[in-house]
């Protein structure tokens, strides 16, 4: 169960990896579209999120030294 429980936490690692790039991407394009506006274009929700999940990455990122340390011990 461990083994499936870690490979479960190295997917949801790796799909909010891909996430944060993801807004990491629109959040350049929408400052680079900004320059030529009056007005930001990058919505405060875009950044709120981008930060949501980095503390989520850092959840995840405890929960699998949790698993490692467990299966270590069995």
């Amino acid at each position: 169960m461990l083994i499936g429980a870690a490979d479960h936490i190295g997917s949801a690692c790796g799909h909010a990896v891909a996430a944060r790039t993801t807004i990491d991407e629109a959040v350049g394009l929408l400052q680079n579209l900004s320059a030529g506006h009056s007005e930001p274009l990058v919505p405060p929700a875009l950044l709120r999120a981008a930060d949501e999940l980095d503390r989520g990455l850092g959840l995840i990122g405890a929960g699998e030294s949790r698993v490692a340390d467990i299966t270590a011990r069995l």
